[in-house]
């Protein structure tokens, strides 16, 4: 409840959402494909992995990957990427290539057809 001068206001809210909506000031509604990846925020990265169905466990797992072009990859890599016609990268590919790329230790579990053993060509 609000005073102003002799008047009391009350603020009702029709939701949870809009009483959280209210109480944060700048709030960014885009989806995370609308957004540089600059802009991508822990809610973005959390949406992003639901989307794809990524689930990782351990510690201090990187961001998974939006794009080729967006990753670390090198260029001579990205060459052969799109030469060998992969225009996405899978859910698995995702998370487990920017893993990879930390040379870190890694066990992914995929359904068939997801390009999983392009991941076992990498180390």
């Amino acid at each position: 409840m609000a005073t102003y001068g002799k008047m009391a206001l009350t603020i009702r809210h029709a939701d949870a959402l809009e009483r959280r909506r209210a109480g944060k000031g700048n709030n960014d509604d885009r989806h995370w494909s609308d957004k540089p990846l600059s802009e991508m925020k822990d809610r973005d990265w959390r949406i992003f992995r639901e989307d794809y169905s990524i689930s990782a466990r351990g510690g201090s797992i990187p961001l998974p990957l939006r794009s080729w072009r967006e990753s670390d990859i090198p260029e001579p890599l990205l060459q052969v990427i799109d030469e060998v016609g992969y225009t996405e990268p899978s859910p698995i590919q995702r998370q487990a290539i920017p893993i990879g790329m930390q040379n870190r230790d890694l066990i992914g579990i995929a359904k068939t057809g997801q390009s999983s053993s392009v991941m076992k060509i990498k180390r």
